[in-house]
């Protein structure tokens, strides 16, 4: 849009580097190396996920543990034992319900959806004390194993808000923990993009919200643009509703499974 004088306003600078950018090229330095060295130590501790029903903290400094510990027991349920090695790592081993664990490949519906909880309950507790996660990757070589999450010291962030979208089954998108309206706002997503429609609607356990899917969306070949457009918006009305896109997760080694997307409150300290 233009203004009185004819020329257009200059769009805002969404972030530091727009802003360097806007200056004039003699004023374009990039920070020292110096710089952008702190001080500070930094610390990095990971979590484990073992077999079907066992989490282990690798490194996690001392105090921090009880964190997950809670995690664990409100979204999931009795921690059968809790070990500690003299190598600094502390194994928790989860009571199985109905004879399956968290991470168990053949869990129920209201199961997978309690493990997804367990990992958005620890990564809030976390960041609310100054663990922010730092990556998420598959370090075992196996060809379905399950994710390994890594930590880092971070400016503690008391707002932090975490929900996840699970892609369940071939055809099923689960809204878990989300805030309020964002239904409504998966829902015109889906219809947007998805041409085939949606099948069913409905509220499952714990505050998760199902929908599927007319169609095969997670399995059938040859529709990787519809696809992958539709995780892009699911992404961009995120965002634009004050969630970021924080992880994607594999907790199970069942065959084609796709990941967990976790999604974090926008905050004064995470942006």
């Amino acid at each position: 849009m233009s203004n009185g004088g004819g020329s257009e306003t200059p769009p805002p600078a969404y972030s530091q580097v727009a802003q360097l950018n806007q200056l004039p090229p003699q004023r374009r330095q990039a920070p020292q190396v110096d710089e952008l060295i702190s001080q500070h130590r930094h610390h990095v501790f990971s979590i484990l996920l073992v077999k079907d029903n066992q989490l282990h903290l690798i490194d996690c400094p001392p105090g921090y543990y009880e964190l997950v510990s809670e995690a664990i027991q409100e979204y999931w349920g009795a921690i059968k034992t809790t070990t500690f090695a003299n190598n600094g790592t502390i194994k928790f081993v989860l009571q199985e319900i109905d004879a399956f664990g968290p991470w168990s490949a053949l869990r129920r519906t209201d199961q997978s959806i309690r493990s997804r909880r367990v990992i958005g309950g620890i990564m809030q507790r976390l960041a609310r004390h100054g663990w922010g996660l730092l990556q998420t990757c598959e370090i075992s070589m196996k060809e379905n194993g399950k994710d390994t999450l890594f930590f880092e010291d971070s400016l503690i962030d008391r707002e932090a808000r975490i929900f996840a979208i699970s892609f369940s089954r071939t055809d099923r998108l689960r809204l878990i923990s989300a805030p309020i309206g964002f239904i409504t706002i998966v829902r015109d997503v889906i219809s947007s993009v998805w041409k085939r429609g949606i099948q069913s609607s409905k509220n499952l356990c714990s505050g998760t919200h199902e929908f599927k899917l007319y169609g095969f969306p997670w399995v059938t070949s040859g529709i990787g643009m519809e696809k992958c457009k539709l995780f892009t918006k699911l992404c961009t009305e995120m965002r634009n509703h004050g969630y970021k896109f924080h992880a994607s997760v594999k907790l199970t080694q069942k065959y084609k499974e796709m990941p967990t997307w976790y999604f974090r409150k926008v905050t004064r300290v995470y942006s």
